[in-house]
């Protein structure tokens, strides 16, 4: 029974392992500066000019502990789909991070409308017909559960964002009694392009306060004889080890 229990989770491993670089910078940790376009601010209040230039800039070098925080019109691998730009927090500022030491927030200051964001990336060289798992980890800013509403859009790279409104998935992590936790998710789609768009929107009141986002990632779902093949490889690799 171990035996067997150990070949399905290595067989789980070698799939996950051969897609795990399907989404780019899942996690939001990479901050290349070169590549970074500094929307509002970073590691410092909001001035009452939100709309107007670049205010209270640092450098990124500064955002590096608990309290800093910063606005971004995009960051390698996403870009801004709806709202004022990507709102990165440092673990600790509300939440720590899920994973490494950054995270992102979908609804931004309700001084800028919409303070909702949408971030989204393309993802490439996928195989038509295929099952893919999305994942991804949501945490509750606030108590109030229609605060911390979040959409999920996949679509062909091809369409528009703006045609395939209304298909989205719409989650809503909430507090686990009194305290905030993340909250694994995933939800699976069939590729119907090589080139797919993944989309994640806040939908929640638009307080400021919405619903926390890390480590996404996108892999392909093997199929039952797949997985079957991988554990009789698996088995016969075994065997001829012990002999």
């Amino acid at each position: 029974m171990k035996f067997i229990k150990s070949l399905l989770i290595s067989a789980c491993l070698v799939s996950a392992t051969a897609n795990a670089g399907l989404i780019t910078n899942g996690s939001f940790e990479v901050l290349d500066e070169s590549q970074l376009n500094l929307a509002l601010a970073v590691n410092g209040p909001l001035t009452e000019d939100l709309g107007g230039a670049v205010t209270d800039v640092v450098d990124m070098g500064d955002m590096n502990s608990s309290g800093d925080w910063g606005i971004f019109a995009s960051i390698p691998g996403w870009q801004t789909l709806l709202g004022q730009g990507l709102e990165l927090q440092y673990s600790g500022t509300v939440a720590d991070a899920q994973d490494g030491n950054i995270y992102m927030e979908m609804d931004t200051n309700p001084e800028l409308a919409p303070s909702n964001v949408g971030i989204m990336q393309e993802v490439n060289n996928l195989v038509i017909g295929t099952k893919y798992r999305l994942s991804f980890y949501t945490q509750a800013r606030t108590a109030t559960l229609d605060d911390n509403k979040l959409n999920v859009l996949w679509f062909d790279a091809l369409e528009s964002y703006e045609i395939n409104t209304g298909d989205e998935q719409l989650f809503s992590p909430a507090y686990s009694g009194s305290a905030r936790t993340w909250v694994y998710t995933f939800v699976d789609f069939v590729a119907t392009s090589e080139d797919m768009k993944i989309a994640f929107t806040g939908a929640g009141n638009a307080t400021g306060k919405g619903a926390l986002l890390d480590n996404i990632s996108l892999v392909e779902v093997p199929e039952p004889h797949i997985l079957a093949l991988m554990l009789i490889g698996l088995a016969g690799f075994s065997l001829r080890r012990k002999s």
